[in-house]
C-alpha cells in the first residue's frame, strides 16, 4: 500500500503488525504516531513487515506524540529511509530491530529516541551519522546499538542534547558544535566518554547521562609518520 502521509493512533486490541512480506510506503516520508502506545510491529515478530519512508531526496519525518515514557511509540517494522530519518516531535519513540535501511543521517530533533530495549536490540548501518540536537535525548539501553556510527552533538548557545547510556557503546568518531559560538564541527579525542555516574576517562555531564560508557575508537588527529633513512 502506498500513501502520501499517514497518521496512526493507538490501536487498542487491534493488530500492530503489517504482515510478513508486506510493505507500507509513505511517499512524502511523513509519519505521525498520534498517541501513547501507537506502534508499528513488535520486537522479534517477522509479521511486523516493512515501511518505506520518503526517498533519497526526501528524509523520513516521524512525529512521536506519545509523551508518556511508560507507553512510548514504537517502530519494529523494517524501515527503508534512504534520505535519512528524523525523530521530530516531543514524545518518546522506540526504534528497534534491523534498521540498516536507514541512510543519510539519523537525527534526534526533539523528544526522546530510544534504540531498542534492554532485551531487544536495534541494528543500524555502519558509519551512519547520528545527530542529537539541543534539548533532545538519545537513549541506548541495548549494547552497541550505535556500533561504528558517527555521533554528533548539535548544540545551541551552550545547550546540548543528551545521550543516555544504560549500557556500553562504541562509536567511530565523536563531534560537537555549538551555535553561534563555535559553528564548526569539533572532533573530540578517542577514548572513553560518559557522565560522572560512569567510569569514563572523559567525564562530560553536558553530553551524557547514565552509568554506561561510550568508547570512541578513532579521531581526526593525524598520526605521526616515521621515516627511516638509509
Amino acid at each position: 500500500m502506498t500513501v502520501n502521509s499517514i497518521v496512526l493512533s493507538n490501536q487498542g486490541n487491534k493488530s500492530k503488525l503489517l504482515g510478513e512480506g508486506r510493505t507500507l510506503t509513505v511517499s512524502s516520508g511523513g509519519l505521525i504516531l498520534h498517541s501513547a502506545g501507537t506502534s508499528i510491529g513488535e520486537a522479534g515478530n517477522a509479521a511486523s513487515g516493512s515501511i518505506v519512508l520518503g526517498d533519497a531526496e526526501h528524509p523520513a519525518y516521524v512525529w512521536a506524540k506519545g509523551e508518556d515514557p511508560s507507553s512510548p511509540n514504537e517502530i519494529w517494522a523494517k524501515v527503508a529511509a534512504p534520505g535519512g530519518f528524523v525523530s521530530a516531535y516531543t514524545g518518546s519513540l522506540v526504534l528497534g530491530g534491523d534498521q540498516r535501511g536507514i541512510g543519510g543521517e539519523l537525527v534526534v530533533n526533539a523528544g526522546t529516541l530510544q534504540l531498542g530495549t534492554a532485551t531487544a536490540g536495534c541494528v543500524l548501518a555502519r558509519k551512519l551519522p547520528v545527530r542529537v540536537f539541543a534539548n533532545a535525548t538519545l537513549s541506548c539501553p541495548s549494547e552497541d546499538a550505535l556500533h561504528g556510527t558517527v555521533l554528533k552533538f548539535d548544540g545551541s548557545a551552550g545547550w546540548f542534547g543528551k545521550v543516555d547510556l544504560d549500557s556500553n557503546q562504541s562509536y567511530s568518531r565523536l563531534y560537537v558544535r555549538d551555535y553561534p559560538e563555535t559553528p564548526e564541527w569539533r572532533n573530540l579525542l578517542r577514548g572513553t566518554y560518559g557522565s560522572s555516574e560512569s567510569s569514563a576517562e572523559f567525564v562530560r555531564d553536558d553530553l551524557f547521562t547514565g552509568n554506561g560508557t561510550l568508547i570512541v575508537t578513532s579521531d581526526d588527529i593525524i598520526k605521526p609518520t616515521m621515516l627511516i633513512m638509509r
